[in-house]
């Protein structure tokens, strides 16, 4: 269990710099005003002890800021009664202090009640200063010297607090914001492992199971007691097993149950009209194209949308696509429009390269005249990636 003290002992020590500033002050101050007082043969002995008070006040400043205001308050009230007395210098140092330490430190209902008791501790002294030396003291002097020392150095002792204040929201603010960036980067990580996942699945799944399927009519094309049977079987195990393990890893990652179907070709008309391009295709589409390949020419579009619409806002987007045989061509391109958001990753271009690459195909990105285009090139005769 922790115990009280050794508590009291950590806050004394964080705060033991500020404490040996305060007391260090105070103990100038109190010095300076009993030095003062004794100097003056027409003040007692006696009065050298509320001058302390009052100066050494001081030392509570950030400890016990109302402390400290009362104290100054009893003290410089008992100077100004004490006879023979008047305002040194020493007075007015403190006063300011105390009334910069007040507004700095206090809050709500304790700073306006420290000073209110500091302002009329301080129009009384100046009144009893008044009534003794006659003539010297103006009454404009009298009510107004009371509430400019005290009040300006309490108003920017307040405009201090409220910096500090400010700067702390300010700072958890920041960190508040880190902290939401952090979960929104883990959740667009998380959200790109699942399509990944999924893009996974589909194609190599796919291709793994035509494997395990032409494997099973291989073995049935072969006669009984063939060496061969055993070998194909071992094969259609093998993949039986990979599709298992794929689907075990595919829940590791975290897509949640079976994998929605993932775009291809013929999802393209409905890309075009979400974002308002136009579409022509060339030629008779091949029946035979593998998922990956219809995958990856979906998303080139699909970048290539995404770029127009982030670099060319408002412009016409136009869409080609020319299926010759074992061939398919992709072309997009757009007119100049205005920018409406020059910020990028600059992985949109290099991810459509890679995955046109993979498939043995090659991709043109650039300038036109008026515009841009993208220009990939597919091959249909391996189906599948390198």
């Amino acid at each position: 269990m922790r115990s009280p003290l050794l508590g009291v002992w950590e806050r004394l020590r964080q705060g033991s710099t500020s404490f040996l500033v305060d007391a260090s002050l105070g103990a100038l101050l109190a010095g300076w005003a009993v030095v003062d007082t004794l100097a003056e043969p027409a003040l007692a002995p006696a009065a050298c002890l509320p001058a302390a008070v009052a100066s050494g006040s001081v030392a509570l400043r950030t400890r016990a800021p109302m402390a400290m205001a009362v104290l100054a308050s009893v003290g410089f009230l008992g100077y100004g009664l004490a006879p023979g007395t008047s305002t040194p210098l020493w007075s007015f140092v403190t006063i300011l202090v105390v009334a910069f330490a007040v507004g700095a430190q206090l809050r709500g209902r304790r700073r306006w009640a420290a000073m209110s008791v500091l302002l009329l501790v301080t129009y009384a002294v100046q009144i009893l200063d008044a009534h003794r030396s006659p003539g010297e003291l103006t009454w404009g002097e009298v009510f107004l010297t009371p509430a400019v020392l005290v009040l300006g150095p309490a108003l920017a002792g307040w405009l201090l607090q409220r910096a500090r204040r400010q700067a702390v929201d300010l700072r958890r603010l920041a960190a508040e914001l880190e902290t939401e960036r952090g979960r929104y980067a883990a959740a667009a990580a998380e959200a790109e492992r699942s399509r990944i996942a999924r893009e996974l699945h589909d194609v190599i799944s796919h291709s793994v199971s035509v494997m395990v399927v032409q494997a099973g009519a291989a073995e049935q094309l072969l006669p009984p007691g063939s060496p061969a049977r055993e070998q194909i079987r071992a094969v259609r195990n093998t993949g039986k097993e990979a599709l298992a393990e794929l689907r075990r890893q595919l829940g590791l990652l975290g897509t949640g149950g079976d994998p929605a179907p993932l775009p291809g070709l013929d999802d393209l008309p409905q890309l075009a009209r979400a974002t308002g391009a136009t579409l022509t295709s060339e030629g008779v589409p091949a029946g035979d194209t593998s998922p990956g390949l219809g995958l990856t020419a979906y998303r080139v579009v699909q970048e290539a949308l995404t770029n127009a619409s982030r670099y060319a806002a408002g412009a016409s987007v136009r869409i080609r696509v020319v299926h010759r045989g074992d061939e398919l061509e992709l072309d997009v391109a757009n007119d100049a429009g205005r920018p409406a958001d020059q910020r990028g990753s600059g992985r949109g271009l290099a991810g459509m390269r890679e995955r046109v690459e993979l498939y043995g195909g090659s991709l043109d990105a650039g300038p036109r005249e008026g515009g841009w285009r993208v220009h990939a090139w597919l091959p249909r005769r391996s189906g599948s990636p390198r």
